[in-house]
Parts: structure tokens; sequence; C-alpha cells
């Protein structure tokens, strides 16, 4: 059974009561296009810090749910800021060399310092039904240099580069960056979110036609996670193009067992250590999110039009996800386009995912399809020659 499945029958089963959380808290110095810093800004971040009191959060105990409860010593206000945000860990040691960063906002005024605030921080199995209080940490917040933008890392040995940034913190939507639900903020409330990592010199993108978005999003995808994780591999056009005959890809596009087929057939040739499952349904945001945490990478499937006429089929990588409490979800994806001077990119599109699968374009408002389910891998050592 392939390794996302288990851990969600897992986590239904796991019995870790709730325990304190290590947090530090950031308020960001915001570098403005103008080379100005807008200091104490609006943006904060919690960083995660875990150790084996937190081992319920290994994938082979099932994953936990972190909340932070905080206490605006502005406002006197309490806000369940962080509300039951599934984290999973592969190992011990990526649990606990990769502090886990999410951010929020410190309230609607720039140039406030936060200073002290109290904290009710849990992890716990099973997801939280009331505001946790039982658990009281006062921290200091620490001013910080801003670190990333929305499109990427933007730092260079302590430097930033002034013109990549295009946003102040009055123009970023917090409650939309890392999970969580900022102070004056109303429901819904983000549950869980996760994406890929942003790989120094990024990601390349095939070259590939009208319907082969089955190959070249599968493309990306094993070259995103060979780079992460260290292996070489052959240039990713070469990897389209062997995905493709081993997909079976042809002028209508890829079938559906097809397209998972010919990756295990691919992965199985090239000893590449990918499980991969095509989880059916909306209901995988959440696992979605975690796999992307883990290092693994998966692409959503769905029917152009809307869920009412749906037309033909589609696939895209995904960038970012993150799930609300309502049932609604936000996906950022990514497709490989081709420029008129013939190089290659990756577009990135946010879309709006109603409870019901249908998919909105967050840009235009126009429909973009229907989803109708997740293709999921992961890299992991018995994985060679799955399916």
């Amino acid at each position: 059974m392939f390794a996302i499945r288990l851990l969600i029958a897992l986590s239904l089963a796991a019995t870790c009561a709730a325990q304190g959380l290590d947090v530090r808290l950031h308020q960001y110095d915001w570098p403005l296009s103008d080379g100005s810093i807008v200091e104490y800004s609006r943006a904060g971040a919690f960083e995660l810090l875990f150790d084996d009191d937190d081992d319920q959060l290994l994938t082979a105990n099932g994953g936990g749910f972190v909340n932070i409860v905080l206490l605006d010593n502005h406002t006197g206000e309490i806000n369940w800021l962080v509300r039951n945000l599934f984290i999973s860990f592969s190992s011990d040691a990526r649990m606990h060399e990769m502090p886990y960063v999410v951010q929020f906002g410190m309230g609607d005024v720039n140039g406030l310092p936060w200073g002290t605030s109290v904290l009710s921080t849990s992890v716990s199995a099973n997801p939280a039904r009331s505001m946790p209080i039982d658990y009281i940490q006062v921290v200091d917040a620490e001013p910080s240099f801003y670190p990333f933008m929305i499109a990427g890392w933007i730092e260079n040995d302590g430097d930033f580069d002034a013109a990549a940034l295009s946003v102040d913190p009055n123009q970023v939507a917090l409650d939309s960056m890392g999970g969580t639900q900022g102070p004056g903020g109303s429901d819904p409330t983000p549950v869980c979110s996760g994406g890929i990592a942003d790989l120094p010199g990024g990601i390349p993108a095939p070259s590939a036609g009208g319907n082969d978005c089955g190959p070249a999003s599968v493309a990306g995808s094993i070259a995103y996670m060979a780079k992460l994780h260290g292996r070489p591999v052959p240039p990713v056009q070469d990897i389209f193009k062997g995905l493709k005959d081993c997909m079976a890809t042809n002028a209508t596009g890829t079938s559906t067992q097809d397209l998972l087929d010919g990756k295990n057939a691919y992965t199985c040739r090239n000893e590449l250590p990918i499980c991969s499952e095509i989880l059916e349904g909306q209901g995988w945001g959440c696992v979605v999110a975690t796999a992307l945490q883990m290092g693994g990478d998966v692409e959503v499937m769905f029917k152009r039009g809307t869920c009412e006429k749906p037309g033909a089929g589609h696939i895209a990588m995904i960038r970012g996800i993150m799930v609300f409490s309502d049932g609604t979800t936000i996906i950022e994806t990514m497709e490989p386009v081709t420029n008129a001077d013939g190089t290659t990119e990756w577009k990135t599109t946010p879309i709006v995912v109603e409870s019901n699968g249908q998919m909105t374009n967050a840009l235009t408002g126009q429909p973009e399809g229907c989803l109708r389910s997740y293709f999921a891998e992961l890299w992991q050592s018995g994985c060679v020659c799955a399916g």
C-alpha cells in the first residue's frame, strides 16, 4: 500500500496526547523595491522547532496536528492562529534539522514592535476541537529581515536583490501564505498547507505540445525530486521524451492508467525510488500538503470547463496547496510554456477549488475545471520498480 494512504490509516489509530511545542516568534523588517525598509512590519512568522518529544510527527506514528494560540499584546485579543496544521516527517533527522516556518499577520499596522507574547502550543495525534490553552509559553518577538518573497528566495550572502521585490507587506494576504489565520480575521480558517521547495536555479521546464500535459508535468516532477534529493538525472527534455514513450501519449493525450503505468515503467527502468499513486476524489488536500512537505511531488488531475459540463482531461504540477475549514482549497499550479525564442519556463496559476470540486482561476474569475483526483509521488528507498 502506498505510503500516503498508510499515513492516513495510521493517523486514525494514533492516541498520543497533546503536548507543548518549542516556538520562536519573528516580526519582519520588510525590504521594499526602492531599497527602503519597513521596520516592524505587520508580517510575522512562527518558527516551529521539533525534538524527540514530538515523535508523533513521524510518518511511522501517523503524523500530528499543530496548534498555536497567541495573545495579541496590542489589542488583548486571543487568536487561534495555527489551527490543526497537519505535519509529518519521514525521519528523526528530518524532523530535527528542518524548522517549519508558518507566516501570519501580526495586525493591520506596520511599525508596532510586537514585544513579549503569551503562546499556547500543542502537538497532538488528533485535530483539536476547541482552542488549546493548557500549555503556556512566554516568548519575545525577534526582529528578523524578511528572507523570501512569494516567487522564491532573494537572499544572497546576506544581501537582497531590491529589484526582485514587487510588493510591500500591506499588499500581501498574510492569512493565505502559510496555513494560518491572522489576528482580526474570520472563518473560514486554513487547516493545512504545503508546497514544494524553492531550489537554487529552479526546476527546468520541458518543451511540450498541447496534449502532452501528462509526460510534461511528470517530467517536471521527476526533475524536481531528483534535484531536491541530490540525484543526477538526464536533461528534463530527455525525461519528457522517455515518459511520453512509456505513457503511450498520442495526439489525443494520455489515459489515466497509462499515466500511472508509464510513470512506474520509467522510474523502474531508470532505478528512481519514486512511489506513485492516483488519489481519487477531492478529499486528499491535507495528504497532498503532507506529501509536498515530505519532499514528494503531486499533480492535480481535472476536467476542463465546469463540473456541470466537464471537458477534456488535464494534469498540472502543484507548487503549493492550502485547505480551509469550509472545504475550499487553494492550489497554485505549474505548467510548462515555450516562449517565442524557444526558451521554456513554468507558468503558475492560483486556483480556488470549491467543496464540490469546481476550480476557478483566482486571477480572472473564470472556470478552470473540475477536480477529479491527485497524482501523488514520494521519494522512498523501497519504491524502485514499484507498480
